[in-house]
């Protein structure tokens, strides 16, 4: 637990899995709350909000694959060796 919470790889980690269930909370909102208000909303509202929605969502994800870039870059926090 301590490299999860005292090294940047873990910190990293964290963000990816913060980052992704923000992710799932706009895909939940997107799929069971905007999505079925399209056919029956006469205002374009709802077509709107999805379509910042899905954006976010989207940026979201772009965001999620920068972070596993890096970390593919860098050596897990259990492998990191120090001197004591």
């Amino acid at each position: 637990m301590r490299h999860l919470f005292g090294t940047e790889y873990g910190s990293l980690v964290l963000a990816k899995v913060g980052l992704l269930v923000i992710m799932l909370g706009f895909a939940s909102v997107n799929r069971f709350w905007l999505t079925p208000r399209l056919p029956t909303s006469r205002e374009e509202k709802a077509a709107q909000l999805l379509c910042v929605s899905t954006t976010a969502e989207i940026a979201l994800g772009f965001t999620v694959i920068c972070v596993v870039a890096v970390l593919g870059q860098m050596e897990p926090a259990g492998h990191v060796h120090t001197m004591m």
